[in-house]
């Protein structure tokens, strides 16, 4: 299937599949930011303070720092979806 076929689709069935395509193509670290982004809404500055040590895979949650978040209060993502997947073949490739 072709772009072109998925942004003829209507957006409630063609979101999955355009998200999918991105997330297909991009290389691995940036394929993870994308996914935390688009499960999360975390926001770039959020996601690329993200540190191995800060990812609980048993709890499904990444920890942020205050210092990264808009408030200044620290609090957690959580791990759900596909996120799982890629954030543990992340850290078993660093």
């Amino acid at each position: 299937m072709g772009i072109a076929t998925i942004f003829s689709e209507p957006v409630s069935k063609s979101k999955p599949r355009m998200y999918r395509a991105i997330r297909d193509s991009l290389p691995l670290y940036a394929r993870v930011a994308l996914v935390i982004s688009y499960h999360t809404g975390a926001r770039k500055v959020e996601i690329g303070a993200i540190r191995l040590d800060k990812i609980d895979l048993a709890a499904k949650r990444i920890q942020l720092p205050g210092r990264t978040t808009k408030n200044g209060k620290p609090r957690y993502l959580p791990i759900y979806g596909d996120m799982g997947p890629e954030l543990d073949s992340q850290s078993v490739c660093s």
